[in-house]
């Protein structure tokens, strides 16, 4: 059975705007009550007094999602430069004797404003580098077993400012 706050909270849940809003205190819950006197009244089937959703407006909690997005706001509001690149390469080597040492003579000739990551996982390691810089990857890595690559990249970096480094942490909700 259907009743007054579950329609309310039915609508509110489409209309996150209006969630915000009443999770921020923002909102005039009486015109708001009469805005949704129509509607609820139609999922109801039976006429419905303004008093009765005002209630269900002010008992109604929102999901800790919404309070979660409220946090993540504020992060990325006091966030510092975020830059985007792009034309990157992904590389994937299987793990050698000889992969260290490719990897050093790629280190004394990449140009110093290529974007480059490098990471080295158990069996295999991954070279994410500027797109300029493919060949010199192919020339150092040629004796070495590629396992996978992705060209036509893009990558985001955020700076974040001394003081969120401290209790910089978040989450976000499984989408």
């Amino acid at each position: 059975m259907k009743t007054i706050a579950t329609c309310v909270e039915e609508i509110l849940v489409t209309q996150p705007f209006l969630e915000e809003a009443l999770s921020r205190s923002i909102i005039n819950f009486s015109a708001l009550a009469e805005e949704l006197q129509t509607p609820i009244s139609t999922m109801l089937r039976k006429p419905v007094k303004t008093g009765a959703i005002m209630m269900a407006l002010r008992r109604y909690n929102p999901p800790k999602d919404l309070r979660h997005s409220n946090q993540l706001k504020a992060v990325l509001k006091n966030l510092g430069d975020i830059t985007v690149r792009s034309n990157l390469v992904d590389f994937t080597f299987r793990n050698s004797k000889t992969l260290i040492n490719s990897h050093s003579q790629l280190m004394a000739t990449i140009d110093t404003h290529a974007f480059y990551g490098f990471s080295r996982g158990i069996h295999e390691s991954n070279m994410v580098i500027s797109a300029s810089e493919k060949q010199k990857i192919q020339d150092h890595f040629k004796h070495e077993v590629l396992i996978g690559l992705q060209e036509n990249l893009s990558a985001i970096s955020i700076r974040l400012p001394r003081k969120q480094l401290k209790n910089f942490r978040f989450v976000l909700p499984n989408i």
